[in-house]
């Protein structure tokens, strides 16, 4: 990884296995997994138009070009944007969620290559950061099935990546760093451009409202929308789902198993949603045309997030940590370790002499 004020971080042994794949492919093995489960039917072409309650307080589904509806003890919105919760909480009278955003009017453009047979072999996958506040420029490079690499190159608040051959190879040639331009300037390009645009990271704070319709619980994207840049809102979403597997559990025991079950989940959430969000959304704000509140101690924050990342280079400990933090391994909470502590705060003395 290369990042702000860094040429790139030493090359060292996690002793991890890592799988990186195109997103169909995810979605096809995920899909494949649950086809499996003998009690989950999937419909295909199917979208929700509405939640509502009936005259027993049950919750029910009605299907866009349908006249179906289907009744549930739990609908789980899981549809992204949160569109039929919000729906719903306007249609039965709940206060809707406060929203925390920030926007960053981020762009970005995907294509594979083909991975030449003399690559470097120094490297598996590469990602490069601005090397300045004024930089906007994002790029990463990652093997995938079919001998391929995924090139993905971002940009924000009015930078655009070229969806043309051309322009994308002058866009990875502005790098601060060579290391994507030269491994791609020769290879064979075997997909076309896709590009994708993301207006803000939104925090829905359904964990704050004093009451929620029961039977309704929104889960991933619907309670809080992270930067894609940052690569950790499935990650997110799956931990949900575990815990939402764990709070089932311990409901069922209870005489009443929907009773407080969005109140329990939307608390025991937090943890899985704060650390993400926390380190996506300083980064973002250090461009001051990013919309959104900054925090009362907005210029210490970043002060401390770029000592953490001298640290990470200077430190192979703190260098473990911060990369089990990103990855969702481990909470932020690991970085305030006494160790690790003192070398992060010996690289921020540097900074404020």
């Amino acid at each position: 990884m290369e990042i702000a004020n860094v040429v790139a971080f030493p090359q060292r042994d996690f002793g991890w296995v890592l799988y990186s794949a195109t997103r169909p492919l995810y979605e096809m093995v995920t899909r494949r997994q649950l086809e499996k489960l003998a009690n989950v039917t999937v419909r295909q072409g199917c979208a929700v138009s509405k939640i509502a309650t009936d005259a027993d307080g049950v919750m029910s589904a009605a299907f866009e070009n349908s006249n179906e509806i289907i009744r549930a003890n739990l609908i789980v919105d899981a549809s992204g944007r949160a569109a039929p919760t919000l729906a719903h909480l306007r249609s039965t009278g709940h206060v809707l969620p406060n929203e925390v955003a920030i926007g960053i009017d981020l762009q970005y453009t995907t294509t594979t290559f083909s991975i030449p047979v003399d690559a470097p072999d120094e490297w598996l996958g590469v990602g490069t950061w601005p090397n300045a506040p004024e930089s906007r420029r994002v790029g990463y490079l990652m093997p995938v099935e079919g001998k391929r690499w995924i090139a993905t190159f971002s940009g924000q608040l009015g930078l655009l990546p070229p969806d043309d051959p051309e322009g994308f190879l002058d866009y990875a040639r502005q790098f601060h760093t060579q290391t994507v331009y030269e491994a791609i300037k020769n290879a064979e390009r075997t997909s076309g451009f896709e590009r994708y645009g993301f207006q803000a990271s939104i925090w829905r704070r359904f964990d704050q409202l004093k009451t929620f319709p029961r039977g309704l619980l929104p889960v991933g994207d619907s309670i809080c929308r992270f930067n894609p840049v940052y690569a950790q809102g499935m990650s997110v979403a799956a931990q949900e789902a575990r815990l939402l597997m764990q709070v089932l559990t311990r409901q069922a025991a209870k005489t009443d198993p929907l009773d407080g079950l969005a109140t329990t989940f939307f608390s025991e959430s937090l943890p899985l949603i704060e650390g993400p969000w926390n380190m996506s959304a300083v980064p973002d704000m250090i461009y001051p045309e990013a919309r959104g509140e900054r925090p009362s101690d907005f210029k210490e924050q970043v002060q401390y997030g770029r000592a953490l990342r001298q640290a990470a280079v200077r430190h192979a400990a703190v260098h473990l940590a911060f990369t089990e933090v990103g990855q969702l391994l481990k909470p932020p909470s690991i970085l305030q370790a006494p160790a690790l502590d003192a070398l992060i705060q010996a690289e921020l003395s540097k900074m404020v002499r």
